[in-house]
């Protein structure tokens, strides 16, 4: 029998993502617990180190979440963080930001939760949503912080594979997994390891399918994994990974635990 492993997913959300995308916090509970379900799902097949449950343990208001999203995220250049979070009321803001570490107000957030995993949600100008890791491979739970950000326009987010595999998607970048292999520019990850996600593309360079750390549109619901054969028809016979190159599922069996909270040295 397999040890249980508990990943509990707080979600602090900005006023601005009731203001601006949803009719009500029961919508958007729904929505988060249709993406913390999924996420369960997914592990449960593609896990085979663990019986992992999520729990999403709680939806907590902050009101100066626009600022303190993206001080967690200092990767991120200004030009990014204008799409991604541009607020309605100041669209600015991000100019005065001087990036750091989380606040700590943030942290006792998670900790009053017992939350291992951190979800933070404000609004963005385009797209349907948008999702971005705290760091590729976390080395402890300060680092276990997902953004998502949620469209001015469009009211209910989860219209597309691609849209309900986020939380799945952003927890494998925390695991230390990276986009697919292929031509430089976004979806793509050219660093060495077998860390990668894994797509096909047609002749034009677009992805026609891939999985879950692709930006397939309609990924399916596995980790790269060279030994498994999901993809549907016409593609019933390629292998969803290539070996040395894009094994996803063996970082994703290394690593899980993290997402509980579990880091050994």
């Amino acid at each position: 029998m397999l040890p249980d492993l508990e990943i509990k997913v707080l979600f602090c959300y900005s006023p601005e993502v009731l203001a601006n995308t949803y009719r009500d916090l029961s919508q958007l509970q729904s929505d988060n617990q249709e993406l913390c379900q999924i996420l369960e799902d997914i592990f449960q097949n593609n896990i085979i180190t663990y019986n992992v449950s999520v729990l999403m343990v709680d939806n907590i208001e902050v009101k100066e979440l626009q600022t303190q999203w993206c001080l967690h995220f200092p990767s991120l250049t200004s030009t990014q963080l204008n799409y991604l979070v541009k607020s309605p009321s100041s669209p600015s803001w991000y100019k005065r930001l001087k990036f750091g570490s989380l606040p700590q107000d943030l942290l006792e957030l998670q900790n009053n939760a017992f939350a291992t995993v951190v979800v933070l949600e404000t609004v963005i100008q385009d797209s349907s949503i948008v999702g971005v890791s705290a760091k590729i491979g976390i080395t402890n739970s300060q680092e276990a912080f997902i953004g998502i950000g949620r469209s001015l326009n469009i009211k209910g987010q989860l219209t597309c594979v691609l849209d309900k595999i986020l939380l799945a998607h952003e927890c494998g970048h925390l695991m230390g997994c990276r986009h697919p292999r292929g031509t430089a520019g976004r979806g793509f990850d050219n660093t060495p390891g077998n860390n990668h996600g894994h797509c096909l593309l047609d002749t034009s360079g677009n992805i026609v399918v891939g999985t879950i750390m692709s930006y397939a549109r309609d990924a399916i619901l596995y980790y790269s994994n060279p030994n498994i054969f999901k993809y549907p028809a016409p593609y019933q016979n390629m292998p969803c990974g290539v070996v040395g190159e894009s094994e996803a599922y063996k970082t994703v069996n290394n690593n899980v635990q993290k997402l509980a909270g579990i880091f050994t040295p």
